[in-house]
C-alpha cells in the first residue's frame, strides 16, 4: 500500500451559516494537533478533542506489535467524537486517517450483526432459541443449509452461534429471515449510503435467495465491504441508543477572522432497531466477549484487571481480502460504566496480516478498553511474539 492510495480527503459533513450556504469540512491532516483550513468565509480552525493518553497508547501498540497494516479508532459513546485514531501502513504509524475512511475491506462476520438485527426485529426468534448446527462452525457448504427432517441433530442457541461466529447457523437464519428484511436492515445500518467521513459508501449486495444469500447473511463473502469508521458507527449505535449517528473529529469550526463558531450538526436518525431488539443485540455482543471469539483476547489483555464495573460487548470477524492482500481481522464493540451509563466508548480495530500473526484485533481493542477504564502509564506488555515475527522485525 502506498501513501495517498486511498481517497480524496473530503468528508460530506456540512455546516450551514449566514455568509455561505454550505461549509464542507476536510478530513484531518494533523490529528490530534488542530488543523486550519482555508474554506468559504476565511480560515477556520478545528476543535479536536483526542484523549492524549489513549492516542499515545494506540500509536505505541501499533509500533510495538507491527502488524502489516492496521487501524484503531476510538470514539465517545454519547458524542461520537474521536478520542483516538492510529494507523499502520507500509511500516509507518500515523494518526492521520487514510485507511479508516476507505470502504474496500471485507466486513466478514461483522455482517452477522446485520443478520441478527433483522431476525430479532422480525420477532420470530430470541437469543435463547435453538437453531440447527450442521457440520463445522466456520465453513459454509450446501449440505449445511439443508435441515434434516429428523430431530436428531445438534442445536445451538442464537446467542452462542453469534458469540462463536457460526457460519451455517447464520446462513440458515438469513434464508429464513429473507433478502428483503436483510436489505432493509442494511440501509438502516448505513450500507450503500453516503457516509459522513468516508469517500465511498460501504457495499452490501443481497441476492434474492439461495446459497449466495446465505453467504452474505453470515459474512462468508468478499463482496460485503465496510470501512473502519462505518464499523465504529455501528458499534456506537448498539452501545448507545440504537441510532446510526455520525462519527466526528471536531464538534465545531471557529473562524480565525471574526471568531464565529459553527457546530457540526448531529443527524437525528431513527433507530435501526427497536428497544427490545437492541437489548437482545447487546446480549449477543456481550456473549462474544464473555464466552465467544473475543474471550481469549480480552482475558490476555485484562489479566487481573477488574472490569466488573463495566458493561461491554462486541463482534469479531476474519476473512482473507485483496485490497490489500492479507488476512483481515476485526473487532468492533463498546464499553460503558454501569454506575455512569453516559460514560463509555466505542472501539473499532482492524488488523491485516500478510505473513505472520502479530496480535488479534480483539486483543488490540481490549488493550484500548482497559486503558480507557483504568487510565495510567503504559503497563508491562507480556504478550508473546513468535520467533518468526521477531526475525521479521530485524529485517525492517
Amino acid at each position: 500500500m502506498k501513501p495517498g492510495h486511498f481517497f480524496v480527503l473530503m468528508s460530506t459533513v456540512a455546516l450551514t451559516y449566514s455568509a455561505s450556504p454550505i461549509l464542507t469540512i476536510p478530513a484531518p491532516k494533523n490529528f490530534p494537533v488542530q488543523d486550519t483550513f482555508s474554506l468559504p468565509g476565511g480560515k477556520w480552525t478545528t476543535a479536536y478533542s483526542a484523549d492524549t493518553l489513549l492516542q499515545s497508547h494506540a500509536l505505541f501498540y501499533l509500533d510495538r506489535y507491527r502488524p502489516d497494516a492496521a487501524v484503531i479508532a476510538v470514539c465517545d459513546l454519547k458524542t461520537g467524537l474521536i478520542r483516538a485514531m492510529a494507523e499502520r501502513d507500509d511500516g509507518n504509524v500515523s494518526s492521520r486517517p487514510r485507511m479508516a475512511l476507505e470502504a474496500t475491506f471485507p466486513a466478514a462476520s461483522l455482517a452477522k450483526i446485520l443478520t441478527a438485527s433483522a431476525a430479532l426485529e422480525s420477532g420470530e426468534i430470541q437469543p435463547t432459541d435453538s437453531l440447527p448446527l450442521l457440520g463445522r462452525s466456520h465453513t459454509l457448504y450446501h449440505f449445511q443449509l439443508r435441515t434434516p427432517k429428523q430431530s436428531r441433530y445438534p442445536k445451538i442457541s442464537l446467542a452462542n452461534a453469534f458469540a462463536h461466529s457460526v457460519n451455517p447457523v447464520f446462513g440458515l437464519l438469513g434464508l429464513k429471515t429473507g433478502a428483503e428484511a436483510l436489505r432493509k436492515m442494511g440501509v438502516a445500518l448505513g450500507f450503500n449510503q453516503p457516509q459522513p467521513l468516508e469517500c465511498r459508501p460501504s457495499r452490501l449486495n443481497v441476492p434474492d435467495s439461495g446459497f449466495a444469500l446465505a453467504e452474505v447473511a453470515c459474512g462468508f463473502t468478499k463482496s460485503t465491504t465496510i470501512s473502519p469508521l462505518h464499523a465504529l458507527r455501528i458499534a456506537r449505535g448498539v452501545g448507545d441508543d440504537g441510532r446510526l449517528r455520525p462519527i466526528l473529529f471536531t464538534p465545531d469550526l471557529r473562524n480565525l477572522g471574526d471568531g464565529r463558531k459553527f457546530l457540526v450538526p448531529d443527524a437525528q436518525n431513527t433507530p435501526f432497531a427497536s428497544p427490545a431488539t437492541l437489548g437482545h443485540l447487546r446480549t449477543l455482543m456481550s456473549a462474544t466477549v464473555e464466552t465467544g471469539t473475543a474471550r481469549k483476547g480480552f482475558h490476555r489483555a485484562f489479566g487481573r484487571t477488574d472490569m466488573s464495573a463495566f458493561d461491554m460487548g462486541g463482534k469479531t470477524g476474519s476473512l482473507n481480502g485483496t485490497e490489500p492482500a492479507g488476512r483481515y481481522e476485526w473487532y468492533i464493540g463498546y464499553v460503558r460504566s454501569k454506575d455512569k451509563p453516559d460514560q463509555g466508548i466505542a472501539v473499532a480495530a482492524m488488523i491485516i496480516n500478510q505473513q505472520h500473526q502479530s496480535l488479534h484485533a480483539s486483543e488490540m481493542a481490549a488493550l484500548m478498553i482497559r486503558d480507557w477504564a483504568h487510565p495510567g502509564p503504559l503497563p508491562q506488555i507480556k504478550h508473546r511474539i513468535s520467533k518468526k515475527r521477531r526475525a521479521s522485525y530485524a529485517k525492517n
